[in-house]
């Protein structure tokens, strides 16, 4: 009977190279323990982040530079001899008895990140040889290689033919059926029946059920080794800690991380927790992965339950800072205003930031939010142009977003903005309307965050890539993509912050630019808007320093990292 679990989050680039902003625990890792102790199994977590920390740093990296290799990842997951992986796998398994459990589950994600995918496959091959214990795979990553079928069906054979346990989506709900399915002596063909589940069939397709539902369930972080996630806050200046971690944290992460010496007392080690309690979007935005008509139904936590849940992980892990991930926590007006009375009933006390729309918000809702503990709200403009607001179905009004950015600002909320460059078919003139609202609204904006446009598996751009006048091509092959990572990690740098695993594909326009014509033209729509947030790190550096909350030892590491011009 399976009744002891040992569940693992691989490592990612960052553990070595370091990371960025806040600290937070595993919102995966806590979600799938919760539930998975919720229905009486013992849960044992590790974060290999904390090992591949203490283990290795940037002067392993001609040892690391092993798990961005195919041929020697293919041959040792084959059954070939890897000296290096084994030593790998023994780091990264120190102190975790796997003679106790009766099965290893491993969430590859939720970083970019082929340190994390392929370190699975190593880690997994090395049980198999010396354990043979049943094992589980699941994550992000997963889900990426699934979703940009057929550019790494090499990979996903890989996993499926040496492990036959294989989950797309949230995890937590098929772990447990599955399990009960192994326990109640099921086999195969039944388990490929569940939701989520990915494997081959007899004629050598791969196929991957619908994705579970999505569950609101309360965090368990329990087991964790938690003195890793703890962040340094200013005890004596409440100012000082909520602008670190809402409107800034990437620029405090010297201090959050590394607090000064001569002043260690006034800092205190707190966390900072994750949640989540809605999913899904009923917007269909065409470029959003979520777009398309065959994306789950929105799932939204009942306001008492979501306040349960807060008062709980306040109270048991002592601290009132969160930041919540949900796609929009104003998803109706009505919800966002229970939410904030029942927050306000409880007296609960605590601090929070989340993404939003410009839509079901006004000003008496914005100062609720306030008084509830809203610092921060990260809200997606994308693009300026009125004619791609329509085309991309993004539903929101401009000179509405103007104000709300306006009330933002009046009444004390920090507003992000979202914007994406290289939208299909925009035009010179489209991207100006951009240009020209940042200009004209800069100072109602204390974050900016500028991506560019990549076509996504599930999004209607990418469905009905016709309809929009752009034909996808493929941008890059798996060992391209490994290669340009492998070069990146040889420069000491941190590959998941570019993302290529998930930049396999890219478009010409029908009827208009060529591939190299939209690859240009991005790539200078990204430089001139990347300098409107050059701007504002400078403006917010320098009103820090004035404050006294960052000092020149901190600028040093910010620009020796080049996180400021």
């Amino acid at each position: 009977m399976i009744k002891n679990i040992c569940l693992i989050l691989l490592a990612a680039d960052s553990s070595i190279f370091g990371r960025m902003g806040i600290k937070l625990p595993p919102l995966s890792i806590g979600i799938i323990s919760s539930y998975l102790r919720q229905h009486g199994f013992t849960v044992d977590p590790f974060d290999l982040n904390k090992r591949m920390s203490e283990c290795y740093s940037d002067k392993d990296i001609d040892g690391l530079e092993q798990l961005f290799e195919k041929d020697k990842i293919f041959d040792y997951v084959n059954g070939n001899n890897g000296n290096f992986f084994d030593t790998y796998a023994e780091a990264m398994f120190r102190d975790v008895d796997i003679d106790k459990y009766d099965l290893i589950a491993y969430s590859i994600g939720p970083n970019l990140s082929w340190l994390q995918t392929h370190s699975a496959l190593i880690l997994g091959q090395f049980v198999k040889k010396r354990y043979r214990k049943i094992q589980v795979f699941g994550g992000m990553n997963i889900g990426n290689i699934v979703s940009f079928s057929p550019v790494y069906d090499e990979l996903l054979e890989l996993y499926l033919k040496n492990f036959p346990y294989v989950i797309n989506g949230p995890g937590e709900g098929v772990l447990v059926k599955l399990i009960d399915a192994l326990n109640r002596g099921k086999d195969l063909n039944h388990i490929k029946k569940i939701n989520g589940v990915v494997f081959i069939t007899g004629d050598g397709k791969i196929c991957s059920n619908p994705e579970e539902k999505k569950r609101i369930v309360c965090p368990d972080f329990d087991g964790l080794e938690l003195d890793y996630y703890y962040n340094y806050l200013n005890k004596d200046n409440l100012d000082e800690t909520i602008n670190a971690l809402y409107c800034q944290p990437f620029l405090f992460t010297p201090k959050l991380q590394f607090p000064p010496r001569k002043n260690i007392g006034r800092y205190e080690q707190r966390l900072v927790l994750p949640y989540v309690f809605n999913f899904g979007c009923p917007y269909h935005c065409a470029f959003c992965a979520e777009s398309a008509a065959s994306s789950s139904t929105p799932v939204i936590g009942k306001v008492d339950e979501v306040i349960d849940h807060l008062q709980t992980l306040t109270e048991k892990y002592n601290t009132p800072y969160f930041i919540f991930i949900n796609n929009a926590v104003n998803y109706s007006k009505k919800y966002i205003i229970d939410l904030c009375d029942g927050i306000l009933a409880r007296k609960l006390n605590i601090y929070w930031s989340d993404c939003a729309r410009f839509n079901n918000i006004d000003a008496d809702i914005l100062k609720k939010m306030k008084l509830a503990g809203c610092k921060k709200l990260v809200f997606g403009l994308e693009i300026a142009s009125p004619g791609m607001i329509d085309r991309i179905n993004k539903q929101i009004d401009l000179d509405f977003t103007r104000q709300v950015l306006r009330w933002c600002s009046e009444i004390g909320i920090w507003a992000e903005l979202e914007i994406i460059v290289g939208i299909p078919t925009e035009t010179e003139e489209d991207f100006e309307y951009s240009v020209d609202y940042l200009e004209k609204n800069m100072k109602y904006i204390d974050y900016l965050t500028i991506n560019k446009y990549r076509p996504m598996p599930g999004s209607l751009m990418f469905q009905y890539s016709g309809r929009y006048g752009i034909e996808l091509v493929q941008g890059h092959t798996y060992e391209e993509n490994l290669q340009k990572d492998r070069e990146i990690l040889k420069k000491k740098q941190n590959t998941g912050t570019y993302a290529h695993l998930i930049k396999a594909f890219q478009f010409r326009e029908t009827n208009g630019r060529s591939l190299q014509q939209v690859q240009d033209d991005t790539e200078k729509r990204y430089s001139h808007m990347m300098k409107f947030n050059n701007n504002l790190l400078l403006q917010k550096v320098k009103y820090y320093m004035r404050k006294g909350y960052l000092s020149m030892k901190d600028i040093s590491f910010l620009s020796r990292e080049g996180m400021v011009p």
